[in-house]
């Protein structure tokens, strides 16, 4: 057994140190355990300025009580796990690697040198799961991102891993993994259509249409849209089609089945490269126009198709909107995406658009400004009167700036998918004198 203190943050969350009680202890200290895991995880690694740690954990302190904080936080760790905080003279703090060692990390190395069935045994949920801080919102905000990346890299180790068992003939694997992958990203259509052709190949005809079946709720439930025309051709042609002969199992070593972590919920994309699958190749982008999502769903009627139009999107993390961007392109919207502010007044000024979405707090030039887009929300308003903007962000943001948003002329705050399609679709379908 290692020596080392070691952080378990993928899935469940394990401390094991020098004092026996930090297994109990770490846990219920928010700042001490996000400390521990920002310091292990925050690229790039190495170490980290305490004027910007002070910033992501204290932000409502002033300096003298942050830096206090900060010291006594540290101080709790080194007592609990022994001498895994290491210092670079007297402004930076990070991990000392000797005598420490971390999942998350581990996950990452394996995911970047392939070897995928060890990452996917190493992934064992998201990030902190459940997990956040009172009054920090660049730490919860660099955790949201995190688990974000760290759930795609899941993604993509999964398919990887599975295709190589499909490529060994071994179909329980294949079949495992597959599935395991559509659960980690219930509303990615081309990570579905990817697991429906692993499990075809290996003979489970049943489980691709199970895996089409949750896709096909879990659209509708958190978006209320159907599946492109793209993936319905794919269940199409599964269920008109006979079934594959079973293929014989080749004796070999096998990921066994209780080392499979526990699936959660995200968005990710990757292609499949299975007999059945070659639908899913042939068109790796959602079918523009022919999608007939339904807006209304719960009221009655069908939604019908907007016209086309172009939505400007600001966010510094686009890829956190990547299902309801695919959603909105399926549908014929134009969608460009800016990481800045400044960014977004260059579009702007060169490009004429139906609607502005921004978030709230953001990276801008390297520095996190909690307010940008309220600034951008004054920008637009004198730039352009009559351009719709709206604020997508999260849940708690969203509760915070609602009433100052909309006072400097913000038409919607959310944090709804399903919202954001519905506006977007509305905005859309009003006459071009109510709107820029």
């Amino acid at each position: 057994m290692s020596s080392r203190t070691r952080l378990e943050v993928l899935g469940t969350v394990r401390v094991s140190g020098r004092d026996p009680t930090a297994g109990t202890t770490v846990p219920t200290h928010e700042r001490a355990l996000g400390l521990l895991t920002y310091l292990a995880l925050a690229e790039p690694p190495g170490f980290h300025r305490r004027d910007k740690l002070l910033a992501v954990f204290w932000p409502e302190l002033d300096t003298t009580r942050a830096r206090h904080a900060l010291r006594q936080t540290v101080h709790l760790l080194r007592r609990w796990l022994g001498p895994v905080i290491a210092r670079r003279g007297d402004r930076e703090l990070g991990i000392d690697w000797a005598a420490f060692e971390c999942d998350g990390g581990e996950f990452r190395d394996a995911c970047r040198a392939g070897e995928s069935d060890r990452a996917v045994r190493l992934y064992g949920g998201d990030l902190l799961d459940g997990f956040g801080i009172a009054n920090a919102p660049e730490f919860e905000r660099w955790l949201e991102d995190a688990r974000a990346e760290l759930r795609r890299q899941a993604v993509g180790a999964g398919l990887a891993a599975a295709r190589g068992h499909a490529a060994r003939g071994e179909a329980g694997e294949t079949k495992r993994l597959a599935s395991w992958v559509a659960r980690l990203a219930p509303l990615d259509e081309e990570v579905a259509r990817s697991a429906m052709g692993l499990l075809e190949s290996a003979g489970d005809r049943a489980g691709a249409i199970d895996v089409y079946r949750r896709l096909e709720a879990s659209l509708e439930a958190e978006l209320e849209v159907e599946p492109s025309p793209e993936t319905r051709a794919l269940v199409d042609e599964l269920r008109r089609s006979d079934p594959p002969p079973p293929r014989a199992e080749p004796r070999t070593e096998r990921l066994p089945s209780s080392d499979a972590p526990s699936p959660s919920v995200g968005p990710d994309r990757r292609r499949s490269t299975t007999a059945i699958g070659a639908l899913a190749l042939a068109g790796g982008l959602i079918a523009i126009l022919a999608f007939a999502p339904r807006l209304s769903g719960r009221g009655g009627a069908s939604a019908s198709v907007p016209p086309p139009g172009r939505v400007l999107w600001v966010d510094d993390n686009p890829e956190n909107n990547e299902a309801v961007i695919g959603v909105l392109r399926a549908r014929g919207v134009a969608v460009t995406t800016v990481r800045t502010t400044a960014e977004a007044l260059v579009q702007l000024e060169a490009d004429s658009f139906h609607a502005v979405i921004t978030d709230i707090g953001r990276y801008e030039g390297g520095d996190y400004v909690p307010e940008a887009g309220m600034d951008l929300l004054r920008r637009v308003r004198a730039l352009r009167p009559r351009l719709p903007a709206m604020v997508c962000t999260s849940a708690r943001s969203a509760d915070a700036h609602r009433a100052e948003a909309v006072s400097i002329g913000a038409r919607e705050v959310f944090d709804d998918c399903a919202a954001v399609v519905a506006a977007v679709a509305g905005i859309l379908v009003e006459p071009a004198a109510e709107r820029d």
